[in-house]
């Protein structure tokens, strides 16, 4: 990993040394003292050993009352940047849109990957090592949450950070070596960059400071706000759509019915046909094939049922 990181400062024209070994390479990043002992900040960085712990999960709602995962992970800063914003990636939407006058879709996450990242990081550096609650992400309906445990700076506010007025760093030694790998631009940017993307996106965000923390959380976009997540004209979008869509939709229906043979649940069938979206794609594909009486429910009797199935009529029910 040490290695790896020098390779990635080097690219990024942060370091200018090469990798020699390990007691070198720490020297020289200021991550042990004078007799040569691995300091704190050295050990969370990049020790396999490092036991940090990161809480995280997906509820059902908009409260904590019910999840429908959770997972608790530990290692490094490393590897829980890797982890959490691995974790945001794969449990929010990417609808799917067509590029204007082509049949070419691109998928756009409904947060933007650079402020998820940005505020995982964030989290990270200013995390208080010393208090024993983890950071967390928690995943809801309508928001996502990024909190880590410790205060914020006496005497500021986000929108100073914002605004560019100044940096308190909790973790000098844990931002500088970010710095040079460019995981960070530079100290006190991180509130503006996750601003600035946001409002890009058209994404609301806010950041809260809490009793015994600090927390950053991305809202959510309905299933219908989705749709406006390209940077085309709407109208344009929906006409390529449509246009699209007369084309693609034999192919898709012919896939849909093949693929339910045997009984499948609709996160099955969009997955099998490439899509992200299930509740765009029962809208636009199950729902038109259900009408038609080419595919049934396994539970017509309760549509919204959990374990919902789709089955071809002339299919095997298993």
């Amino acid at each position: 990993m040490l290695k790896e990181f020098i390779e990635k400062g080097r690219k990024a024209k942060r370091i200018n040394f090469p990798y020699t070994n390990k007691e070198e390479i720490l020297k020289k990043l200021s991550l042990v003292n004078k007799s040569n002992e691995l300091l704190n900040a050295g050990y969370i960085l990049f020790a396999k050993e490092a036991k940090l712990e990161m809480q995280m999960a997906i509820f059902a709602t908009e409260t904590k009352l019910t999840f429908l995962d959770i997972d608790q992970v530990f290692g490094n800063i490393f590897e829980l940047i890797e982890t959490g914003e691995g974790y945001i990636r794969k449990n929010i939407k990417w609808p799917v849109n067509f590029k204007s006058g082509g049949m070419e879709r691109v998928e756009i996450p409904e947060i933007p990957l650079e402020a998820i990242r940005e505020a995982i990081i964030n989290s990270l550096i200013h995390r208080d090592f010393k208090n024993p609650k983890s950071n967390e992400v928690a995943i809801y309906k309508d928001r996502v949450e990024i909190f880590n445990p410790g205060e914020f700076p006496e005497g500021y506010k986000p929108e100073d950070f914002i605004k560019g007025e100044g940096s308190i760093p909790r973790n000098p030694l844990i931002a500088n070596t970010l710095y040079l790998s460019k995981d960070i631009e530079k100290w006190g940017s991180g509130f503006r960059r996750i601003t600035e993307v946001c409002a890009k996106a058209d994404v609301k965000v806010k950041f809260e400071i809490r009793k015994n923390g600090f927390m950053v959380i991305f809202y959510r976009k309905t299933d219908e706000e989705l749709l406006d997540l390209t940077g085309e004209n709407k109208n344009v979008q929906e006409k390529t759509y449509e246009k699209t869509y007369e084309k693609t939709y034999e192919n898709i229906e012919e896939k849909i019915i093949e693929f339910c043979v045997e009984a499948k649940s609709a996160k099955e069938i969009s997955g099998f046909c490439g899509f992200k979206s299930v509740d765009r794609f029962k809208r636009n594909y199950l729902k038109p094939l259900l009408e038609q009486g080419k595919i049934k429910m396994t539970i017509p009797e309760q549509p919204k049922n959990r374990n919902q199935k789709y089955i071809a009529n002339n299919g095997v029910n298993k």
